[in-house]
């Protein structure tokens, strides 16, 4: 047995592992205590032990070996690394060498430094407590491999304590009523055990949406239930409906728990500083934004509610004024006021109003109204009544004067029958209001202040008959002069002191039916706006009228005056015919380029014809007065004839209709096939006579409905006249005149030959024939060689193509 070195010891020759195993029994790793030469590792506590806390404190020891290895040893430091670091690391186990590089940081003489830290959990320990670091070697040096190492102890100060971790957001717990705010907690060391924290309302608040919560920590890391995670807590303000103001609640808490360290801790309360947003007032809506009513009877509303309950019941009284009434609430009717009650279960029910406006006599226009409100309550948050309501009143007495004529228009005769009209106030006057009504030349009136026809009368209305209609009897004054159908105005004067009645009345427009025959005469027109008349036709006697302007191809006279018809929808209407008497009546259509050829009076109207098978009708040929009713669309036509109540129109290609509704309406009639003209249609004793083209004249004795054909020429026929006395005469080329008096059936050739005539016509004795060139002729009998030549001459050289005269 070899010697233990360092000991008078001899060794186990036989087993080294027996041999180390006694020497680390026998030696001790401090250097004191190694003898020299022996090998051994030194462990060196710096100053003397190894203190660490979890506040971040570290320690240290060194490691050295006694003997210099024959092989690189391998130095293991085993321990818990949930407790202490080693060297910065705490995942066991941790490794250094040492070797015989020397000098150098692995030299196994050189002291090497073990850092030892402590871990910084959270878990409440003994304070101080301890933990091991053991130690174990390998190494191809047998003295060294599996040497006994001695453990070192770590003294660890814990720097964990039981709590409760609460923060508030924003430092405080404010909610407005119907909102919230929100705190947490957590706890602020692990647990043993789990930990419940409850979390409990008052009458004013709710947590996590109750009166109260069960929060629950445990160790159970991550998870929703760590004890370092934390936890919210949201706090509501009751919404209630009571105006508190400004006002608070509390929060209280309790802990359970196994863990003694938790169960005995208390959490302190959370105030609730809470915002009211029920305030105390009256709501009054207007619908539509504004209150409106009438006279008449519209009416308007608003509705009444409280903003918030009261403590007991509010009485809202609704006060009308002299223009205005109440309805709604306590009253069945409009009154002078109305009681509106709310009480803490009707608080929030909107109440209507209803306005209606006081149904006066006055006129007073657009006026205003006010409605006052006034509150009684035990409730002292009740006590300020709403502000007036301005209604707005449309009045229904309109100041002004109603005139109303009979039949809707004003007509008199002269010599004949008169006409009315009323007139009354449309509101009570504040004092007197005289109406004047005046004549004039030709017109008079009566009633008022008048005993009979005068040129003026006064009407005068009070309070009190002002809405009693007055009437004005319209006369026509009878004079002497011939104007046809014409018209006057009378006119109106007011006077009062009545600032609504400053306005006089409109005039009043009457038609006059004249009584005085229209002096025989002759009225001619042409081409180039050319019109001229005559007393009687004969040479010398014609004077120019003409309105000028475009061609004019018919003329009519009817309804006490001349129309006259042409080129573009042409038309001009004359009492007489004179010069500077002609109105300009047209256009008859405001279809461009239409081209009027024909005219004729019957069924109180004026017919015309022209282009496109169109014909208009006019009661009087005034601008305005023309309604169209085409009877032959796409064709010509060139005349119209009125007899037994119908009118008949012919055209081009023979064309013929014929209208039992003065022109509305038409009916064909066909009285030659189609291919020739007919240019002109005229009625006498119950026979109509048309004539056209190759001298063709047709004879019809039922109203136009069949046509008989008895032409004695073949001659351009124009247009034919049914005259004194009894005399169809018809006008043609080459100064034909046909003439038949026996009703159409013969005709005999009594013209003066020349150029084209187109037309002829008869008054008081006196024949005349017109045509081309300003030709015309006249003969007291219309016989042969009874022609004498009345052209009136230059400048009047314009071809003549219609002639009218005067009953």
């Amino acid at each position: 047995m070899a010697l233990l070195p360092g000991c008078n010891i001899k060794g186990f020759p036989d087993d080294p592992s027996i041999q180390r195993l006694l020497e680390s029994t026998l030696l001790s790793n401090d250097p004191d205590q190694i003898p020299a030469g022996v090998p051994g590792i030194i462990l060196t506590p710096t100053g003397g032990s190894v203190d660490t806390s979890e506040a971040g404190l570290t320690d240290s020891y060194t490691v050295q070996l006694n003997t210099e290895p024959t092989a690189a040893v391998n130095l293991s430091f085993t321990f818990d690394g949930t407790q202490i670091t080693v060297n910065g690391s705490s995942v066991s186990p941790v490794s250094i060498v040492l070797d015989t590089s020397c000098p150098g940081a692995t030299c196994w003489s050189s002291p090497q430094t073990i850092t030892v830290g402590a871990v910084d959990d959270a878990n409440t320990e003994a304070n101080p407590h301890s933990q091991a670091i053991s130690h174990s070697a390998t190494s191809a040096d047998t003295n060294y491999s599996g040497i006994s190492i001695s453990n070192i102890v770590v003294s660890i100060t814990d720097n964990d304590s039981p709590g409760f971790a609460i923060i508030q957001s924003g430092g405080s717990t404010t909610a407005t009523e119907g909102a919230t705010d929100s705190y947490t907690i957590a706890l602020t060391a692990a647990p043993a055990s789990p930990v419940t924290v409850t979390v409990n309302a008052d009458a004013q608040t709710l947590v996590n949406g109750g009166a109260s919560d069960a929060l629950v920590f445990d160790s159970t890391c991550p998870g929703p239930q760590c004890w370092s995670t934390p936890q919210t807590v949201t706090v509501d303000a009751q919404d209630d409906a009571i105006a508190e103001g400004p006002h608070s609640g509390t929060l209280t808490h309790s802990v359970a728990s196994a863990d003694a360290s938790y169960s005995a801790l208390t959490i302190a309360d959370i105030n609730v500083t809470i915002t009211d947003n029920d305030t105390a007032g009256i709501s009054l809506v207007e619908s539509g934004g504004s209150t409106d009513t009438t006279e008449a009877g519209a009416t308007d509303t608003y509705t009444l509610v409280l903003n918030s309950e009261p403590t007991a019941n509010v009485t809202i009284t609704v006060n009308g004024d002299a223009q205005t009434l109440i309805n709604g609430g306590s009253c069945g009717v409009p009154s002078a006021s109305c009681d509106f009650v709310f009480s803490a279960v009707t608080w929030n029910v909107a109440q209507t109003v209803t306005i209606s406006a006081v149904d006066d006599a006055v006129a007073e226009g657009a006026h205003n109204g006010t409605v006052s409100h006034g509150v009684s309550s035990g409730d002292a948050n009740y006590t300020t009544a709403p502000g007036n309501v301005t209604v707005t009143i449309s009045d229904n007495d309109t100041a002004g004067i109603t005139v109303t004529e009979s039949g809707g228009s004003s007509q008199a005769t002269e010599g004949g029958a008169n006409d009315t009209y009323t007139i009354v106030l449309d509101s009570e006057p504040v004092s007197p209001v005289t109406i004047t009504v005046n004549g004039n030349g030709n017109l008079q009136v009566n009633g008022g202040s008048c005993g009979g026809a005068s040129a003026s009368c006064d009407f005068t209305f009070n309070t009190g008959n002002w809405n009693v209609a007055q009437t004005v009897t319209v006369i026509a004054a009878d004079d002497a002069t011939h104007e046809g159908a014409h018209s006057a105005n009378l006119t109106h004067n007011i006077a009062g002191a009545d600032p609504n009645y400053a306005t006089a009345p409109a005039d009043i427009s009457v038609s006059i039916v004249d009584n005085d025959p229209a002096p025989s005469r002759f009225v001619v027109v042409g081409a180039n706006g050319t019109a001229m008349w005559s007393p009687d036709g004969q040479p010398g006697n014609w004077i120019d009228s003409s309105p000028g302007g475009l061609t004019l191809n018919g003329i009519a006279y009817g309804n006490g005056r001349f129309v006259a018809i042409g080129a573009d929808s042409t038309a001009w209407w004359s009492y007489d015919g004179t010069p500077g008497s002609w109105n300009n009546g047209g256009p008859v259509t405001g279809l461009p380029l239409q081209f009027l050829r024909g005219i004729e009076y019957g069924a109180g109207r004026f017919l015309v014809v022209g282009n496109g098978g169109r014909t208009f009708v006019s009661p009087d040929g005034t601008t305005g007065s023309w309604t169209e009713t085409t009877a032959l669309p796409t064709t010509i036509l060139n005349d119209a004839a009125f007899g037994n109540g119908r009118f008949i129109v012919v055209g081009r290609t023979g064309h013929a209709r014929y209208s039992d509704d003065g022109g509305l309406t038409w009916t064909t009639s066909e009285p030659e096939p189609a291919g020739q003209d007919i240019n002109g249609i005229a009625f006498g004793n119950g026979v109509f006579i048309a004539v056209g083209n190759s001298g063709r004249i047709w004879r019809s004795t039922d109203d136009g409905i069949t046509w008989t054909n008895v032409s004695p020429t073949a001659t351009q026929l124009w247009r034919v006249s049914f005259l004194h006395p009894g005399i169809f005469i018809i006008a043609g080329g080459g100064g034909t005149i046909w003439a038949s008096t026996d009703d159409g059936l013969t005709w005999n050739s009594v013209g003066p030959g020349g150029n084209v005539l187109r037309v002829l016509a008869y008054t008081n004795g006196n024949y005349i024939a017109v045509g081309f060139f300003g030709q015309a002729w006249w003969s007291p009998n219309a016989s042969p060689g009874s022609w004498l030549d009345a052209s009136p001459g230059a400048p009047l050289t314009d071809t003549f193509i219609d002639v009218a005269t005067t009953p």
